[in-house]
């Protein structure tokens, strides 16, 4: 739910928060003079794109093989290429607000990048609920697994989701516009945007990761039950092989909670630590003013939060490392596969 906001406020000189003084050329001015620990953490993010963009790759191919290419792993190929455009996209935007390379100040960029820039944040989470809410048929019905738990099925789903993130982004081309050399809102839908970007991103970043709460909660609950009564019937007996996908399922889905929320609380906090539109601002003021202190304060805890936040963009591959046995062998075969290709290419070089 950060997303908009991080967006509106770094990237344009016009936040909706914030009103700079003649006395500094943009916020980000503001910023950079009086919290300079806010472009650290920023920075710092490069970490997360280092590690972020091979790991989603190697994710994506490995869920696509054929031990793994079910259903379940069709959700997670998807989520991968979704963290990765995002990661992308974020490159776009950090060079722009950090590194001050003027790469959104563009004709037709302006308009569209924040399309797809929200498009892929609300991908996201609604991929993850499309697979919880798979992963409770197949416990909670499962004979309704056949139907409904295919790889078809999830094909289907995946497409639909994607278009419909894309159709609900699509209106954030008209709140932009590029005019004289720069992307700056729309002030004439300032309340629109602001009423808009409300209602997606509570439903996005808020309501659904409730609902995902909600499923795992019957999931864990459904499982425990099961395996009472079984062991009640039969005696203990090894688990079965379905298990496993499904931890890998309530983790990755419990973090996409865990990450997310915190970032939604801050949003909504956010109202609390405006400033006044002041004509003129030193540096002497916004340093003893405590309206102003406090909002700095907020911003700084903020992008920790959004840097928190964001990191499930990144480390899902660590997820199903640590959880999924099946991922873990597939991995094993593929780097035993590219080391003997390395060698025979070498040894054919040296012949």
């Amino acid at each position: 739910m950060n997303t908009t906001e991080e967006f509106n406020v770094s990237f344009m000189t016009t936040s909706s928060t914030v009103q700079p003084s003649p006395a500094y050329s943009s916020i980000i001015d503001i910023y950079e003079h009086h919290i300079p620990v806010l472009y650290v953490i920023s920075k710092s993010k490069i970490l997360l794109y280092i590690f972020g963009f091979p790991a989603n790759v190697l994710s994506c191919i490995l869920w696509l093989r054929s031990p793994l290419r079910h259903s379940s792993g069709c959700y997670f190929a998807a989520l991968a290429v979704s963290d990765d455009i995002f990661l992308a996209l974020s490159v776009v935007l950090e060079l722009q607000n950090t590194w001050k390379i003027d790469t959104l100040n563009l004709p037709i960029v302006c308009e569209m990048f924040p399309v797809f820039y929200l498009a892929v944040q609300y991908l996201s989470p609604l991929l993850t609920l499309a697979f919880t809410v798979e992963r409770y048929i197949s416990i909670r019905f499962p004979l309704k697994r056949r139907e409904f738990c295919t790889v078809k099925r999830a094909k289907l789903v995946i497409f639909c989701l994607s278009v419909f993130v894309v159709l609900v982004s699509l209106i954030q081309s008209y709140f932009w516009k590029y005019i004289h050399g720069v992307c700056e809102l729309r002030e004439e839908v300032n309340d629109f945007r602001t009423n808009w970007n409300w209602v997606t991103e509570s439903t996005m970043f808020i309501i659904v990761p409730f609902l995902i709460l909600i499923f795992n909660i019957i999931v864990i609950y459904t499982m425990r039950q099961t395996k009472k009564r079984v062991k009640k019937l039969y005696g203990p007996i090894p688990p079965r092989k379905r298990t496993a996908n499904t931890n890998t399922l309530l983790v990755v889905s419990f973090y996409l909670i865990i990450t997310t929320l915190p970032v939604s609380v801050t949003y909504i906090l956010s109202d609390h630590f405006l400033v006044c539109c002041l004509k003129q601002l030193s540096y002497e003021f916004i340093e003893n003013n405590s309206v102003w202190q406090r909002h700095l304060n907020f911003t700084v805890a903020r992008e920790i939060v959004y840097l928190f936040g964001i990191s499930h963009y990144a480390f899902n591959f660590i997820l199903y490392l640590s959880t999924g046995r099946k991922f873990r062998r597939e991995l094993k075969k593929l780097f035993r596969k590219l080391t003997k290709s390395c060698s025979k290419s070498c040894s054919s070089r040296d012949s």
